[in-house]
């Protein structure tokens, strides 16, 4: 008789009659998972990926299934996150490569300074470089279920507006890894290696003058109650990704593993995404409504700042092809990509 009910389930799911659900036609037994994600709040833009699947998998387990969600520090720093994932601390993360600079060659390509309007499009870049195999080897221990960009980044100031590229000079600007920091080196400012969350006290005491950042910081970390002025454009990201530990992933019932396909990649990644926007529109409005300023560099700013920028992409290329990796080749995919979606200069060649 149960086998019946099983079966009768599992045709009235197909035929979709009476709206049954997976927790339904399953015997699910208690399972409880632990992710972590790379900011200090659980519930910062980044991890709507994560909080995606923990709704489908307690509901769709009548709560049997549970995924707990840590914030970078509880379980680990932010660049240990990836770590974490390989020795099974957690089950599932939230990660960026650029966190963990020469960890991830390939998937390096984000973190270089590319002229991107916003995160759909670096999402779409990164989405499009993912069909093409270049992360393969990178993300080759785990089971990825998730890559997406970062809303892109600007400067914001404490007390002093930078409205020339000659402003740059001489500032302590917060970085958050990868190749940021040669990015500032090339403007004449010096980096300070600081975790997103910390932001906010470092510029209040004084530790830097600036940092990279976006809407959704703003929004996340209560920026422009200490941030005064922003310095535009756009000009630069970097990929994060959503893991699974590969044990981890094996040990699943064929069902949970059903429910957490069923929102990888496309849904999670719109839901990241989706939530990076709402962030940064929040976090822009937060900064008007502080009184913050905002100032743009001239096109002839712009134009030669492409040009510093140069040689940290043809040293870029050169360490790639020393290893033997397709940097060329990757390098003349994104830019190809990044116009096709409507990018007029993604960066400068070298």
């Amino acid at each position: 008789m149960k086998r019946l009910t099983k079966v009768f389930c599992i045709v009235v799911g197909v035929v979709l009659i009476a709206g049954v659900t997976l927790a339904e036609c399953a015997e699910f037994k208690p399972l409880k998972l632990t992710a972590v994600m790379w900011g200090r709040n659980v519930h910062d833009a980044p991890a709507a990926g994560l909080w995606l699947i923990k709704e489908h998998l307690e509901k769709e387990t009548a709560g049997k299934v549970t995924l707990d969600i840590n914030s970078a520090g509880v379980l680990g720093k932010a660049g240990e996150n990836y770590d974490l994932l390989l020795k099974r601390v957690v089950d599932v993360c939230c990660f960026a490569p650029a966190f963990s600079p020469g960890r991830f060659p390939m998937a390096s390509v984000g973190d270089l300074p590319l002229w991107v309007p916003d995160i759909r499009v670096t999402t779409k870049l990164f989405r499009e470089l993912a069909k093409k195999g270049y992360f393969d080897t990178d993300f080759k221990d785990v089971v990825l279920v998730g890559l997406h960009g970062n809303q892109p980044y600007y400067f914001g100031w404490r007390d002093k507006p930078v409205l020339t590229l000659a402003d740059f000079k001489g500032k302590k600007v917060r970085a958050p890894g990868g190749l940021y920091p040669k990015m500032l080196n090339a403007l004449g400012a010096s980096a300070v290696s600081l975790p997103a969350g910390e932001v906010y006290t470092a510029m209040e005491k004084g530790i830097v003058d600036g940092a990279f950042v976006n809407g959704s910081m703003l929004h996340d970390y209560q920026l422009p109650e200490i941030m005064k002025y922003i310095t535009m454009p756009r000009c630069s990201t970097f990929l994060m990704g959503m893991a699974f530990n590969k044990r981890s992933w094996a040990n699943l019932p064929k069902e949970v593993k059903a429910i957490i396909e069923k929102v990888s990649f496309e849904r999670m990644v719109d839901a990241a995404v989706d939530a990076q926007l709402d962030a940064d529109v929040k976090g822009e409005k937060l900064f008007d409504t502080k009184g913050g300023k905002r100032t743009e560099l001239s096109a002839a700013d712009i134009k030669k700042m492409k040009e510093l920028y140069i040689p940290i992409f043809a040293t870029w290329t050169k360490n790639m092809e020393a290893k033997g990796l397709p940097g060329k080749k990757l390098l003349d995919d994104t830019y190809s990509i990044l116009k096709g979606l409507g990018v007029q200069e993604p960066f400068v060649a070298p």
